[in-house]
């Protein structure tokens, strides 16, 4: 081995384990947040005169919703995706359905059982998606005014045409 393979290889482990510290300093941090937050929740809970159980309970519950909205997030971010795809594609069938998916989810996500805690999370978060849903049926509004304009002027167009190939015969 020559000079430069070995000095490689050392700044390979050198950076693996700076990595490594790294990680064991963040892994450090979320615990540490994670048993604040435990003894916060806790310390709460026992003064408004839950017992431990239902402290556990409206913890595990409180994860439940979180994890929940956090897969209606992908859910809704997906959908406003497509519905961007759909408007640049003039496709008003894609971007139909799309709007009846966030409906969709904002009914479930309206409906979505949470704890005291999370009801000032839970209200802004429904009126943000009923912000999005609002947007998406006004582009479908107009993608429908838009669609029927447009069946208008063919219609138009056509009848025109046949007035002229009449006018033609004379």
């Amino acid at each position: 081995m020559n000079h430069n393979t070995i000095f490689y290889v050392l700044a390979f482990i050198f950076a693996v384990s700076i990595i490594l510290c790294i990680l064991k300093k963040v892994a450090k941090l979320i615990i540490f947040i994670l048993l604040i937050f435990f003894v916060y929740t806790s310390v709460k809970g026992l003064m408004a005169g839950k017992t431990p159980i239902d402290i556990f309970n409206s913890t595990k519950s409180d994860a439940i919703y979180t994890k929940d909205l956090f897969n209606y997030s992908g859910k809704v971010k997906q959908a406003v995706q497509n519905s961007i795809n759909a408007i640049d594609n003039r496709s008003i069938t894609v971007l139909k359905q799309e709007n009846k998916n966030l409906h969709k989810y904002l009914n479930e996500v309206v409906n979505l059982s949470y704890e005291d805690e999370m009801r000032a999370i839970h209200h802004k978060y429904c009126g943000y998606l009923k912000g999005i849903v609002s947007s998406s049926d006004m582009a479908v509004n107009t993608g429908n005014f838009t669609e029927n304009t447009a069946t208008s002027i063919q219609q138009a167009n056509d009848r025109l045409g046949e007035y002229l190939k009449t006018l033609k015969g004379f």
